[in-house]
């Protein structure tokens, strides 16, 4: 299998990066984002769809997780941070606090509930995600947030015995920062892949705990990692863009 992989754009993909991407894409069987693709930063509530998710769009990404820039307390706010997005955005320790308050990506599924999917399942990929910790129920601030994040370790030990018990390779999405990311590849076992972000690492080459490849292929748009994963193995290249 060939993976595309970015992180940490932070606004800064253009056209021409995005067409860069778009042409690796027609021979990648994937391509995920691991978070903070978006210019607004953390409290920000854009009044435009960001322009980063129609190239997304353009690029035929799979699915991301959200980061730190992507979230609002607010449900208006964290919607207008994503709209314009088409692709699944997974996030496992991301819940609603209390009752859910309608969708936040747009649906044409009349069936559509719960905006924030844990995980997601392309034939035999399954594809989970985990984003850093925003506001905790130990936190003052889960009294005006629409939303908490709960362990990601126990949400990911979840998620991995659900997709495995489909026969599935198991991916992460993390936007945790690769020190998390080894912490997570120690504790948890049953990842195949980390593709990580948050921490603005080019990981050249990726690093490997236990039986699990971490990830992370730089910030700001300067390149694209492309993966082959094969029997096990992992080997990672790095396009400018």
């Amino acid at each position: 299998m060939i993976f595309l992989h970015t992180n940490d754009l932070h606004g800064k993909l253009t056209d021409a990066a995005a067409a860069v991407i778009a042409k690796l894409r027609n021979d990648a069987d994937f391509y995920f984002d691991s978070g903070d693709c978006v210019k607004a930063g953390n409290m920000a509530a854009p009044r435009s769809p960001e322009p980063v998710w129609g190239l997304l769009e353009a690029c035929r990404c799979s699915a991301s997780v959200p980061g730190n820039r992507e979230f609002h307390i607010s449900a208006a706010g964290f919607r207008a941070k994503l709209a314009g997005c088409v692709h699944p955005v997974v996030c496992a320790n991301l819940k609603w606090n209390g009752e859910p308050r309608g969708l936040l990506l747009a649906s044409a599924d009349p069936a559509a509930v719960d905006p924030l999917l844990p995980e997601v399942v392309f034939e035999d990929v399954g594809v989970f995600g985990l984003m850093v910790p925003m506001v905790t129920t130990r936190m003052a601030a889960r009294h005006i947030s629409a939303f908490v994040n709960t362990s990601p370790f126990d949400e990911a030990q979840a998620c991995v015995q659900r997709l495995r018990g489909e026969g599935n390779t198991v991916i992460c999405l993390s936007h945790l920062g690769a020190s998390k990311d080894r912490d997570l590849a120690a504790k948890v076992d049953g990842i195949d892949i980390i593709f990580g972000g948050h921490s603005h690492d080019l990981l050249d080459p990726p690093i490997k705990v236990g039986s699990t490849w971490i990830c992370q292929s730089g910030s700001y748009a300067h390149q694209v990692g492309r993966y082959r994963y094969e029997s096990g193995d992992l080997k990672a290249e790095f396009i400018p863009l």
